[in-house]
């Protein structure tokens, strides 16, 4: 029978292959392992195990890629305590959220670790007790008398996973001061190579809900796709807006009333008047320098007449072209026919590199037919724009 280990309370471990088990729900977080010695440092950033680094180099320790189910999210660590090296006195087990998100552990749920045998029986549980914090030492795996055991550590942190890395003495770049190089002669040897945190961009399809985000690669053309049905005898007509805000706080809206921007790099790909199972309407955009972010809606006139966003399973994808494709779900979907704006979500321009989506799912004001506002920090504003044309 497993155990349920308190904040600070430990168990006895057998000296065999085990899984760490963390499962949770809501933000994406990371499960990663940090080997130490008796100074409670890493030896060197190979004693890292986590998604960039996925095996230590002496083969005790290992990450397992995130499988999700529905809303939950499992991950692991899998330790063979009898290849530990003997200079390794404890491996730290955290738990990190990415703080460039505004999410923390009091939106996690049911976020449990659980450390398993061989046999895959588990043998202790714990939860971690978090709230403001975005990065958790939830164990310790420790030698004792030559015995290994396990320790709810439950010691929650603010500056993510960068912060904990660094305190255990992993070189994460930013996270360490410059420091000056040697006067020649001799010249100095290359420094070794910073362990890098930047999380991979995600290929295939992936399901985004309200409040979440994520990070994909920004390609020459990014394509946003708007897709509705019927229900019933109900024809409706959506019509896909995208939002754009300039970096000189600049704001243009691209719809059926204007199909190209004003520098051209935004362009709608034509109206479509009447509504059918998997009818759909596409926006491309080329995000060029001087955006900062566009943003997608669906505008229903009032003329339509009856008919909600719940009636037509409203939907929208974002294509970057290289593998990546990312669906808007709109898990709050109204029902109230009188809400004639859905805003989906916001592609933020970042780097040269990646676009972050965002998805929101809110709605106009009951018989508002004004447009949202974008900002260019990303932000958005229901019914504040000008009202729409009716066609």
């Amino acid at each position: 029978m497993s155990q349920q280990l308190a904040a600070g309370g430990n168990a006895p471990l057998p000296t065999e292959k085990i899984t760490v088990k963390c499962m949770h729900m809501g933000p994406d977080a990371d499960l990663s392992a940090l080997l130490l010695t008796a100074s409670g440092k890493v030896r060197s950033d190979a004693d890292f195990v986590f998604y960039g680094q996925p095996a230590s180099t002496c083969g005790s320790v290992a990450y397992q890629e995130k499988k999700k189910t529905g809303d939950a999210t499992e991950q692991g660590i899998v330790i063979d305590l009898a290849k530990v090296p003997a200079a390794i006195e404890k491996i730290a087990i955290t738990l990190t959220i990415d703080p460039e998100t505004p999410k923390t552990f009091a939106d996690l749920g049911g976020a449990a670790l659980s450390v398993c045998n061989a046999a895959g029986t588990s043998l202790v549980e714990m939860e971690p007790n978090g709230n403001k914090e975005n990065a958790f030492v939830i164990a310790e795996i420790y030698k004792r008398n030559g015995a290994w055991k396990v320790r709810n550590f439950n010691q929650g942190f603010l500056n993510g996973l960068a912060g904990i890395a660094t305190a255990y003495g992993v070189d994460v770049g930013d996270s360490a001061p410059a420091q000056a190089a040697p006067p020649p002669p001799p010249p100095a040897p290359p420094a070794p190579p910073k362990v890098n945190l930047t999380k991979p961009a995600p290929t295939g399809k992936v399901n985004l809900k309200k409040g979440s985000a994520i990070k994909i690669e920004k390609t020459a053309t990014i394509v946003a796709t708007g897709e509705w049905g019927n229900k019933g005898w109900k024809k409706l007509d959506y019509d896909l807006f995208c939002h754009i805000a300039y970096k000189d706080g600049k704001t243009e809206v691209v719809n059926f009333d204007r199909l190209v921007s004003r520098n051209g790099s935004v362009r709608h790909h034509g109206d479509l008047k009447v509504g059918g199972q998997g009818t759909i309407e596409k926006v491309s955009v080329n995000m060029t320098d001087d955006i900062a972010a566009v943003g997608f809606s669906f505008y229903s006139a009032r003329e339509n007449g009856t008919g909600s966003f719940a009636d037509a399973k409203a939907r929208v994808s974002i294509d970057n072209g290289n593998g990546s494709t990312v669906t808007i779900e709109v898990a709050n979907m109204s029902v109230d026919s009188r809400r004639y704006t859905l805003y989906f979500g916001t592609c933020i321009n970042k780097d040269a590199e990646a676009v972050e989506i965002v998805a929101h799912e809110d709605y106009s004001a009951r018989d508002s037919e004004n447009q949202a506002v974008l900002y260019k920090d990303g932000t958005h504003r229901m019914d504040a724009g000008p009202e729409n044309r009716t066609k």
